[in-house]
């Protein structure tokens, strides 16, 4: 295995990974509503979700979607209208902080299956499919063992837990979520714009792409 490359891509790969996207969001989201554990688990469940990604990619994904592009469109589609979904549960979830709620309360708070929800929200992530495909198909040669791609992929997937993990325990800080649930009202619509924003614009896309 080169070093240097495997060293170039988990770097490339740490970028996308602290930007901005719907994984962010929806590990953002179940922390604040559903306390520390809740953005735990839906940070595990984001995990999950990508070793799928990068096992299709292992195997083959990048062939797949070269050679049949509607397969990533109608992913697009889905992931898209998932996410402007999660827009308007979180505007209803949000209202139930008052400032008066207990931080420790926050973590024996139900939250609609936030394992279930990291690993939907991630395999209808458009940006993890088409990252992991360029990533795979670009920067990782071909004629490296499977073995290594595996590597590879297993590192990334550490990464991701981790990060998400260091974001719900963030998040979750009594100091932080203090601010934020004094907030609320501006996190509600921040979250919603958020959804509605990503899962619309992926929606846009996979329209235009039918259309045109």
């Amino acid at each position: 295995m080169y070093w240097s490359n495997y060293f170039m891509v988990l770097g490339v790969f740490s970028m996308g990974l602290i930007s901005p996207g719907p994984d962010f969001a929806v590990v953002l989201q179940s922390s604040i509503l559903g306390g520390r554990s809740s953005g735990y688990r839906t940070a595990v469940g984001i995990a999950v979700g990508l070793t799928f990604h990068i096992g299709f990619c292992v195997m083959g994904l990048g062939y797949v979607l070269k050679n049949w592009p509607n397969v990533f469109v109608l992913l697009q589609c889905c992931g898209g209208i998932y996410l402007m979904h999660l827009g308007a549960s979180s505007f209803l979830q949000m209202k139930r902080f008052a400032p008066s709620v207990k931080i420790e309360e926050a973590d024996s708070l139900e939250f609609q299956r936030p394992f279930a929800k990291g690993v939907i929200t991630n395999l209808l992530n458009p940006k993890a499919t088409l990252s992991f495909w360029i990533i795979f198909s670009s920067l990782i040669p071909w004629e490296m063992a499977q073995g290594y791609r595996w590597i590879y992929g297993g590192s990334m997937i550490v990464m991701a837990l981790g990060w998400f993990l260091f974001v719900a325990h963030l998040i979750t800080w009594k100091r932080i979520l203090t601010q934020v649930k004094k907030a609320s009202t501006f996190m509600s619509i921040a979250m919603t714009g958020l959804f509605f924003c990503l899962g619309g614009f992926a929606v846009a896309q996979s329209l235009l792409h039918w259309i045109g």
